[in-house]
């Protein structure tokens, strides 16, 4: 009987051959991304750009690497805690590398994030955690994340409100994602509870991993979902991930000579990040730029600085991390489990 993690490995490793898939996802996101960036430079002074740019201060930069250090460290930590909780401790320093390689398979690989989840159980799996284990605590991640995303909305839409820039399309959008992040960890429960024992429309069926996630889930153990306190801690720490990188982009504003409150700073990144989800542009390229910067300038910051601050957010968060990311996500798809106990190599 073929093994789960082979299962797993392939559906990796099917992701990551689909190239012409992969480079028409790109080139849309390239193409919305340099629609937008043409456009607010349009909007702007070249001039002050460029000014902005020369001005820029490097020793803010190096705090802003230093600060993204702990927003890896503290998505660790939701695996940490939930693997010492389910009596599979591992070491931190030994979980942080997935962290990174998490986040290149979630936004190299055009799967929605399952390529994300499938990596981070493959690396578990690498590190001897039985296969149900690892995606319970994945699952819990998942539910975590949501519960989390949801409450930095709420507190954003807040802050919007007490500056009076509370609009519509803003609070629609809003909307849309808190009933995602009430509606996927829903589904995710409903689906561990059917598990396989019930028939599922073809169209579900068909597709190639479906099998597989629902064999995953109906094998996921339920107390790990069950432990509220557990579920309130890794909750906490993906909300420090939104309130880290909302502080990198503080750090940004700072190193382009802009000074504005952190409860704006969070705001402008919480609903940019909502309109870079809900909107369906390939990785949130351009979406996410041009409705931080907006939001920027509706808090009276200047285009040209708000602009430079965002591009320099976004090298630090997506670019740059896709170069180790890339390595890591090959290493851990590729890594054989020569030294496995046969039941870990072989679970079924």
């Amino acid at each position: 009987m073929t093994g789960h993690n082979d299962n797993v490995e392939q559906i990796l490793e099917h992701e990551e051959r689909s190239r012409w898939r992969m480079i028409g996802w790109w080139f849309t996101g390239f193409l919305c991304f340099g629609a937008v960036i043409i456009f607010i430079l349009h909007l702007g002074e070249l001039e002050k750009f460029l000014e902005v740019i020369h001005n820029t201060r490097p020793q803010w930069l190096i705090l802003a690497a230093l600060v993204q250090a702990l927003s890896y460290a503290s998505a660790t930590g939701v695996w940490y805690l939930v693997l010492k909780a389910s009596g599979h401790p591992i070491r931190f320093r030994s979980l942080y590398p997935l962290s990174i390689a998490q986040l290149f398979a979630k936004q190299a690989l055009p799967s929605s994030g399952l390529s994300g989840v499938f990596l981070v159980v493959k690396g578990l799996l690498n590190r001897h955690v039985p296969e149900p284990i690892g995606m319970g605590c994945m699952l819990a991640g998942t539910i975590s994340y949501y519960i989390a995303y949801m409450l930095s909305v709420l507190i954003s839409l807040a802050v919007l409100a007490f500056y009076h820039l509370l609009t519509l399309p803003l609070l629609i959008m809003a909307l849309i994602l808190c009933l995602v992040a009430v509606g996927v960890p829903a589904a995710i429960l409903w689906l561990r509870t059917l598990g396989m024992h019930h028939r599922l429309p073809a169209f579900v069926t068909r597709w190639k991993p479906a099998k597989t996630i629902l064999r995953l889930l109906a094998e996921a153990p339920m107390h790990i979902l069950k432990n509220y306190p557990l579920l309130a801690k890794i909750s906490l720490l993906q909300l420090s991930v939104y309130c880290i990188d909302s502080a990198t982009l503080l750090i940004m504003l700072h190193a382009v000579g802009y000074v504005q409150p952190y409860p704006i700073v969070f705001a402008s990144f919480v609903m940019a990040a909502v309109v870079g989800t809900v909107l369906p542009v390939p990785l949130g390229l351009g979406t996410f730029e041009g409705t931080c910067v907006t939001m920027l300038h509706l808090f009276k910051v200047p285009l040209e600085p708000a602009l430079i601050a965002v591009l320099l957010l976004r090298g630090f968060t997506f670019w740059l991390p896709m170069i180790p990311g890339l390595w890591l996500a090959r290493r851990e798809i590729h890594h054989t489990l020569r030294n496995a106990p046969r039941e870990i190599r072989n679970f079924s």
